[in-house]
């Protein structure tokens, strides 16, 4: 479970549920409007491993979620911030 708490009153602001994870890493954007958090899961039967990318939007209200999802064969090796824009 991901959780984004509000410092230091410890209030949990959103939560996600994950399952079948092997690895997490968060990365945030340089102006701080976004968050991503980079999931690499099992598949069903434990052989193959997949990504998705959890980007959390900071300045909007209830902090919506997009979701992209990279199946076993697509591979992702690195994940960047624009410099300038939206992503």
């Amino acid at each position: 479970r991901v959780c984004l708490l509000e410092i230091p009153s410890r209030v949990e602001l959103r939560q996600k549920g994950l399952y079948s994870v092997t690895n997490v890493q968060l990365k945030w954007k340089e102006d701080g409007n976004f968050l991503s958090c980079r999931v690499i899961r099992f598949g069903k039967n434990r052989k193959h491993q997949y990504t998705n990318f959890e980007i959390f939007h900071m300045r909007d209200k209830n902090y919506p979620i997009d979701i992209l999802e990279f199946k076993e064969k697509e591979k992702v090796s690195a994940f960047e911030w624009e410099p300038k824009g939206n992503r």
